[in-house]
């Protein structure tokens, strides 16, 4: 696919890279990737990714290896299980509705898997360009105040649930034992970053319904599109003159 919208003549556009006579630039690249929009600050890996896919291709090309049976062989058998799995992408997906009574059944039908395995902490992170910005929107956070009118100093801000051991020594620590309600200012790899602390969560507790919702209707979709596609399969099998030798069964 890489390869497929690369042009021999310069292509229209702003040109990002060239590899032999092969290029890369704004007319071609959402076919080359098969992807409609990006960031402009994703197109420097992305650049880098063609041209060294391009290179190795290249290369491989001269040792014959496009040639290889056994390759080509794996090629087919690739394709043709994208083909099976579009198939059945297609005659499934319009065929599944979940409610929320489903997902609510399975959930509590199946707790028992919901169990925490860590002590976790929701918090909220707030992250800013630097350590002064952080103390006074810490000193906000402690006194309860709105802080709507530092938001233009907010770099960034989420939810998000923490698990025990998965964080620095040091932020872990404060986090789960410190005791502290806004933990930070802190340096982390994303900049200057302080959590709010919102709910502590024990070890061995159950990990509520909102919280695996997500989790709980990925589960009920692969149940009902496995038996879905189990019917399929015995219709396709008395209809399409299938046998099967009975010493393999």
């Amino acid at each position: 696919m890489i390869f497929s919208c690369s042009k021999k003549q310069k292509p229209k556009g702003e040109v990002y890279a060239r590899v032999a006579n092969q290029w890369l630039s704004s007319d071609n690249i959402d076919s080359t990737f098969s992807a409609s929009f990006f960031y402009e600050k994703d197109l420097p890996k992305i650049i880098d990714s063609w041209v060294e896919t391009s290179l190795f291709y290249n290369e491989a090309k001269k040792l014959g290896l496009d040639k290889d049976l056994l390759l080509i062989k794996k090629r087919e058998e690739y394709f043709k299980q994208l083909l099976v799995s579009s198939y059945l992408d297609s005659e499934t997906k319009n065929k599944i509705s979940i409610s929320e009574d489903t997902i609510k059944a399975y959930y509590l039908k199946n707790k028992q898997s919901f169990i925490r395995k860590n002590d976790e902490v929701f918090t909220e992170q707030f992250f800013v360009n630097n350590l002064e910005d952080g103390k006074k929107l810490k000193k906000l956070l402690l006194l309860k105040k709105d802080i709507g009118s530092f938001q233009n100093k907010i770099v960034f801000s989420s939810f998000g649930t923490i698990k025990k051991g998965r964080l620095s020594k040091k932020i872990d620590n404060l986090l789960f034992k410190g005791g502290e309600s806004v933990v930070g200012p802190l340096e982390s790899k994303k900049g200057i970053v302080l959590f709010k602390t919102i709910k502590h969560f024990k070890k061995g507790s159950f990990q509520g319904l909102d919280e695996v919702h997500d989790e709980v209707y990925q589960r009920v979709l692969k149940l009902k599109t496995n038996k879905l596609r189990f019917v399929l399969l015995d219709s396709l099998k008395s209809t399409s003159g299938v046998f099967i030798n009975s010493k393999f069964r």
